[in-house]
């Protein structure tokens, strides 16, 4: 006799299965770009610190240096849910293919919610109604040296993706500067794009000669970048450069509560639930690891 207790068991084993397939083990942006923290708090504080000068000479101490203030980063997490509703008569009817898709429905809701999320920063990468904590947007022309700082730099252009934009673009972001005017050893070795401009990028990385000259002079940049494809950018004409260790350490994401399947049941309705409740919070507290392009 399939009783209340037995329906729940036979499901509960699938939907954690999809649950892991899509969520844990599928092709998530969210760790692939971010630096992906737990939290225990309503909200996470980065402190924004300038960088410290040159080692000094010795001169009989130790030469201590004091680091200038910039911008703090609050970092508060939002709720979000999404659940379904299975009714018994659905599983003794056999009408399994039914309660797959609402299953599977559930778990890709859970994934796309947080990709989109993922990709959002991008998405606004240019708009000045999502600034970061300088007040400026991620990639923006008037990003100033510190605050009150009448010096400003510039990690935004508008050139469209090309072999010789994207050395332009490398040699930018080498001379990005930290608050005090002195270079950050930047180390540009990633590139994003839509699906539209994969095979456009790819022919320019992996082929032996430069797939945009007549004579196919040597490909000096071969292999000298990662690509990483962004399926949810909505200018499908922009592309950005990245250097991917710093990109770690300011583009967070902090799991305050993790998305896992939670089962009820209804006695009087004969129908089982299952949500997915989740806390997170992500953005950025620098810029210096982007340089973006947005090409109309």
């Amino acid at each position: 006799m399939m009783t209340r207790e037995k329906f729940a068991q036979f499901l509960e084993p699938y939907l954690f299965q999809v649950y892991e397939q899509t969520i844990e083990q599928g092709d998530d942006l969210v760790t692939r770009l971010y630096n992906v923290n737990t939290s225990e708090k309503a909200e996470e504080k980065v402190a924004g610190i300038g960088n410290l000068g040159l080692m000094q000479k010795w001169n009989g101490s130790v030469y201590y240096d004091t680091p200038n203030p910039l911008w703090d980063k609050v970092y508060r997490h939002e709720k979000y849910s999404i659940g379904i509703m299975i009714e018994r008569d659905l599983w003794e009817d056999a009408q399994y293919p039914e309660i797959k898709s609402r299953i599977n429905g559930a778990t890709l809701s859970v994934h796309r919610t947080r990709q989109l999320h993922a990709t959002s920063v991008f998405n606004n990468a240019f708009d000045i109604n999502f600034p970061g904590p300088d007040g400026r947007p991620l990639c923006d022309t008037q990003h100033p040296l510190y605050p009150g700082a009448t010096e400003v730099q510039s990690n935004a252009g508008t050139s469209e993706l090309s072999i010789d934009n994207i050395e332009a673009t490398r040699i930018a972001m080498m001379n990005f500067t930290d608050d005090r005017g002195k270079k950050l050893l930047i180390q540009p070795d990633t590139i994003l794009v839509s699906p539209s401009l994969q095979m456009r990028v790819e022919e320019f990385l992996k082929s032996d000669g430069r797939a945009d000259t007549d004579k196919r002079a040597d490909n000096v940049r071969k292999n000298a970048y990662n690509v990483i494809v962004l399926p949810l950018l909505e200018n499908s004409n922009n592309w950005f450069m990245v250097d991917s260790k710093l990109m770690k350490q300011y583009l967070m994401w902090f799991e305050r509560r993790k998305p896992v399947p939670e089962r009820d049941e209804d006695f009087d309705t004969e129908t089982l639930k299952w949500k997915y409740v989740c806390r997170y919070s992500f953005g950025f507290h620098g810029w210096q690891w982007i340089y973006g392009h947005n090409v109309a």
